[in-house]
């Protein structure tokens, strides 16, 4: 007799996200926040039941300068978006917010940088009700994603209120659409080609042939083919326009040959097409540039538009040059903030300190330089309005990195050409603002206390 014998076998399978999948959700409907969140003050930020779009609990920021952040979530899928409840403080269930006293949600992105999402004005209706959704772009597409969302400031103990619910984080298949290109601005292709009109779809596109960040390049390929940007007002602060250009190669795309070549153009002042550079189709294969153009007075006009042209080529699938990163750089460029916080009263010390008479305000100057070029010299005067003791002004200093308005000490240590204790109007001598890349700008920042009558 032959014995049938079975086996069965086991194999691993390995679930992924799809979209419509929730990869992170959270209606609050607890009485603490938990492991999914960390605060900077607990006091300041947690769970309660003023309102709620869901349930009866959400989760609210108060009183300060106070974040919440989400643990690290593992966004390692092809797109997906945020979606938040959102609702202003007022004195019918909470507290109202006043001007400055906004809300910023934010994300990490994939280079350890906080990335603003929006920003809600503490300046609105009392009570009103957002309901956020945002496509994540691509830098939020990684293993270690956190959401955070910020009170920039506050009047002190149980003021100011903003409330959240229903935090949601979705796939959704596809990348957000990449920002308009502006001065200040690059095209990094890892979204769609929202900001060109193409002379033929086909030809081309987008690829991960090979790419100088991250993942994707703009692919044009196979003949008289090209690309032109939308209309970009260059008339001020433009300096500069970069990108990386490739040379195809049969090891990933196909390399194109003698007469192929790649123009990179602008439309001028005059409505003229320019060249600034022809890229011989003859070259070495793979080969790659990086290059900056400084742009002439007639590239700096209201319709300004960038072309990227092949010239011949031998049909689909053939020929390739690649595209990536298009910038549009400014000139010296910086941004300046200005925020405030309560750091002692008469009555509360600096316990839960409220802007009463005779409490101390510390002011926060935030000076940020978004472009590459050192910012020399750089003052920032600042005048108070008649109800502070403007001769109690102390403590004038200058600090690397973003403002922390109640978490710096007090100290002195203003520039040179700065004012000192007293003087009014006060002038913070920042001196150089280094410049870096437009992605990790470099912030200084400026602190000075002042009493009010």
């Amino acid at each position: 007799m032959v014995k049938k014998i079975f086996i069965l076998l086991l194999f691993p399978y390995l679930l992924m996200a799809l979209p419509g999948d929730v990869i992170f959700s959270d209606d609050f409907e607890r009485s603490s926040l938990g492991s999914d969140w960390s605060v900077t003050d607990t006091t300041m930020s947690n769970i309660g039941t003023y309102t709620s779009n869901s349930g009866s609990y959400s989760l609210y920021v108060r009183h300060n300068s106070v974040s919440t952040k989400s643990r690290a979530i593992n966004l390692s899928v092809d797109g997906a978006k945020v979606e938040m409840w959102i609702r202003r403080g007022s004195d019918s269930f909470s507290e109202d917010t006043d001007n400055g006293e906004d809300l910023l949600i934010e994300y990490l992105n994939d280079a350890g940088i906080w990335k603003e999402i929006t920003t809600y004005l503490g300046s609105g209706t009392k009570g009103e009700i957002y309901n956020l959704i945002y496509q994540l772009p691509s830098d939020a597409l990684y293993n270690n994603f956190q959401l955070r969302m910020s009170l920039t400031n506050g009047s002190g103990s149980d003021y100011d209120y903003w409330h959240m619910d229903d935090v949601t984080i979705t796939e959704t298949g596809y990348v957000a659409p990449p920002a308009p290109l502006m001065i200040g601005q690059c095209d990094e292709f890892e979204g769609d080609l929202s900001n060109w009109t193409r002379s033929s779809t086909s030809r081309v596109d987008i690829s991960t042939a090979t790419a100088n960040s991250p993942t994707h390049s703009l692919s044009i390929h196979g003949g008289n083919v090209d690309a032109t940007s939308i209309v970009i007002d260059t008339s001020t602060n433009f300096k500069e326009l970069t990108l990386w250009i490739r040379r195809g190669s049969d090891s990933f795309s196909e390399d194109p040959d003698a007469n192929e070549d790649l123009l990179i153009e602008y439309l001028d002042s005059s409505n003229s097409w320019v060249i600034l550079e022809t890229f011989l189709g003859s070259g070495t294969k793979g080969e790659v540039y990086n290059r900056t153009y400084t742009m002439p007075s007639a590239a700096k006009h209201s319709n300004f538009q960038i072309r990227i042209r092949m010239t011949n080529g031998s049909g689909d699938n053939y020929d390739f040059w690649h595209v990536d990163d298009v910038c549009l750089t400014p000139e010296k460029y910086l941004t300046i903030l200005k925020n405030s916080c309560v750091i002692s009263d008469p009555i509360n010390t600096s316990i839960n300190p409220k802007r009463i008479p005779g409490a101390t305000i510390r002011y926060a100057i935030e000076v940020t330089n978004i472009t590459e070029e050192n910012a020399d010299n750089v003052l920032v005067s600042d005048t108070l309005a008649d109800d502070f003791d403007k001769s109690s002004i102390v403590n004038l200093q200058i600090q690397n990195n973003q403002c922390n308005c109640l978490g710096v000490s007090s100290n002195s240590n203003n520039g040179a050409n700065g004012t000192t204790d007293g003087e009014h109007p006060i002038t913070l001598d920042f001196g150089t603002v280094l410049g870096s890349s437009s992605s990790d700008p470099v912030k200084k920042c400026g602190y000075f206390e002042v009493k009010l009558k």
